[in-house]
């Protein structure tokens, strides 16, 4: 496993205790990281593309410029998959936090082992991502698919569409497309996994990619699809089990 971490605390001393707690850490499970120290919102966002997995913010930090909880609302309308760990001395914007999906709060001043005690929490969410492949034939051609990469599947008279990101050079707004011949049941039971729930019955979505879900839809990346009544008790129930809620 290899991880991106970026760190944005304005005091150099917090941040150099806190990257030093995660370099230990991954040394004592042979994990590899990059990690980056930004000293403010302005610097981070100027070099941020989406390229981090997991991000330490420093809620108070430099006084005219964004604070850690508007930029992570930011950093929320163009990715909803990174781990964001708030670092802060004041338990109040707790309740705020959950509005960002917050994974965790570390509370200054801290230790290593109450540092290491959350950061378990984050390498066991990871761990859990489907590494698993599939093997789709598409016009003629083999495609070799990571699981976790599929966004949503659409199966239409035994024509089946899958959509995502499966190519690693992919900046695209736009997902990418895989037309098969499958039926639903029998895609339903390729892909095998908890984090694939049906929306409606042409239509099975994976939770990860899930933004949000409203009353008769659901938006999976940014892709608007339709939430049957008597789905959506099980893709609210699979999202939160996603999430650990």
């Amino acid at each position: 496993m290899k991880l991106n971490i970026a760190i944005i605390e304005d005091k150099i001393e917090e941040s150099t205790k806190l990257k030093e707690y995660i370099s230990t850490y991954l040394n004592e499970i042979e994990a590899e990281g990059q990690i980056d120290i930004y000293t403010g919102s302005f610097e981070f966002s100027c070099n941020y593309n989406g390229q981090y997995d997991v991000l330490f913010i420093d809620i108070e930090l430099k006084e005219n410029e964004q604070s850690g909880m508007e930029l992570a609302h930011s950093i929320r309308k163009i990715d909803q998959n990174c781990v964001i760990v708030f670092v802060t001395n004041l338990s109040k914007y707790a309740v705020e936090g959950y509005q960002v999906n917050a994974f965790d709060f570390i509370v200054k001043p801290f230790t290593y082992e109450s540092f290491k005690f959350r950061f378990i929490k984050i390498i066991e969410r990871f761990n859990a991502i489907d590494e698993r492949t599939l093997k789709i034939k598409s016009k003629g051609i083999y495609y070799k698919v990571n699981v976790d990469k599929i966004y949503y599947i659409c199966v239409v008279n035994h024509t089946c569409y899958f959509y995502g990101r499966f190519s690693n050079n992919n900046t695209s707004e736009s997902l990418e497309c895989l037309e098969t011949w499958l039926q639903m049941k029998t895609v339903e039971e390729t892909i095998n996994s908890d984090n694939f729930v049906k929306c409606n019955p042409s239509y099975l979505i994976n939770v990860k990619h899930i933004n949000k879900i409203e009353k008769d839809k659901v938006i999976v990346g940014k892709t608007i699809l339709p939430l049957s009544r008597n789905k959506k008790k099980s893709v609210i129930e699979r999202y939160l089990e996603y999430s650990g809620d």
